[in-house]
C-alpha cells in the first residue's frame, strides 16, 4: 500500500534522527557529569550549561517520539476502519488545493450541503473525471472506492492488470491496459474487489479549504495514465516533499539563538526539523503530481 510505505519511511526517518540526536545528547551529558567534579570556576559553569543543553535535547527527542509514534498508530487504525465500513454512493469532484509549500487532494461532494474530504494521494485521482460517482466508506473520516468494489483489499505484491473495452468512470482509454498505480504492482481502483481505496488524510469539513484551487478536468486527457504512473513513484513523492526541508536550517538558527549553542546544536535542530517536515507531509497526504 503506497500510503503505508510513504508514512512508514518518513516515520522511520524521524525515529532514526531522534535516536541519533538523543544518543549524542546522552553521551554529552555523561561526559559533562564525569568532568564536573574536577572543575571549578568558569569551566564548571560551562560544563553545567552543556549538561543542561544535553538534557533538553534528550527531553525534546523523547517528546517527539511520544507524539509521532502514537499519531502514526492512530492514523493506521483509523484508515483501516474507514476502508472496512459499508460504502454509500456519492458524486464527488476531485480538486487540488495548494497552500504554502505544498498541496493536497480533496474530494468535494456535489450534493448539498457540500462536504470536502481530504485524502492521501492515489494515482487514480489523476484519471478520474469530474464529477464521478464513488463509494464513500465512513462519514467524517471516509475512504473512497468505486461502486461495486468489495471490502477485500489487494494483497501486497499482487499484480492485477485490467483491460477495458471502453472508457469507464476511471477514464481508461479504449482497449488500454491500466498499469497506473503503485510501483511494482498494477492494481486498478475501478475493478470490483481490486486495488487500494483512496484513503482519508484528515476529517471532513463543511467549509471550503483555503488555498489555490485546481479542479480536475471533466475528462482526463490521453496522457493522464502516464502522469499517474510517474506520480505514483515514491522517489517523485520525496522530491516534491523536499520543499518541506527548506525551513529546517532557519529553524536550527533560531534554536541556536535561543539556546546559545553552536554548530552541533544547529545540526541537530536542522535534522529534526527536516525529518518532521517530511513526516508531516506524509501524514497529511501531500500531492506529488
Amino acid at each position: 500500500m503506497r500510503v503505508a510505505r510513504h508514512v512508514a519511511i518518513t516515520t522511520a526517518l524521524v525515529v532514526a534522527t531522534c535516536l541519533v540526536v538523543g544518543g549524542c545528547c546522552e553521551y554529552s551529558l555523561d561526559q559533562s557529569v564525569a568532568r564536573l567534579p574536577h572543575l571549578t570556576g568558569p569551566a564548571a559553569v560551562d560544563t553545567v550549561v552543556s549538561a543542561e543543553r544535553a538534557q533538553v535535547g534528550l527531553l525534546l527527542t523523547g517528546l517527539i517520539l511520544l507524539v509521532v509514534l502514537p499519531a502514526v498508530a492512530a492514523q493506521a487504525i483509523a484508515l483501516r476502519r474507514a476502508a472496512r465500513r459499508p460504502g454509500k454512493p456519492v458524486r464527488i469532484r476531485p480538486v487540488r488545493i495548494g497552500r504554502g509549500l505544498g498541496s493536497r487532494w480533496w474530494l468535494e461532494t456535489e450534493t448539498t450541503p457540500r462536504t470536502w474530504y481530504p485524502v492521501h494521494f492515489h494515482p487514480a485521482l489523476l484519471e478520474l473525471p469530474a464529477p464521478v460517482e464513488l463509494c464513500r466508506h465512513g462519514t467524517r473520516l471516509a475512504a473512497f472506492t468505486h461502486p461495486g468494489r468489495s471490502d477485500t483489499l489487494t494483497p501486497p505484491g499482487r499484480s492485477d492488470t485490467v483491460t477495458r473495452p471502453e472508457r469507464t468512470a476511471a477514464s481508461t482509454l479504449s482497449g488500454r491496459t491500466d498499469t497506473f498505480t503503485h510501483p511494482g504492482r498494477s492494481a486498478a481502483l475501478t475493478r470490483p474487489g481490486q486495488g487500494d481505496p483512496i484513503y482519508p488524510s484528515g476529517l471532513a469539513r463543511r467549509t471550503p479549504p483555503r488555498g489555490r484551487r485546481t479542479d480536475s478536468p471533466a475528462q482526463p486527457d490521453d496522457h493522464a495514465a502516464d502522469r499517474a504512473r510517474d506520480a505514483a513513484r515514491l522517489r517523485r513523492q520525496f522530491r516534491v516533499d523536499a520543499v518541506r526541508v527548506v525551513p529546517a536550517p532557519f529553524v536550527g538558527l533560531i534554536w541556536v539563538y535561543l539556546d546559545g549553542g553552536g554548530g552541533t546544536e544547529w545540526l541537530a535542530a536542522t535534522a529534526l526539523t527536516a525529518a518532521l517536515g517530511l513526516w508531516w507531509a506524509a501524514l497529511r497526504g501531500s500531492d506529488p503530481s
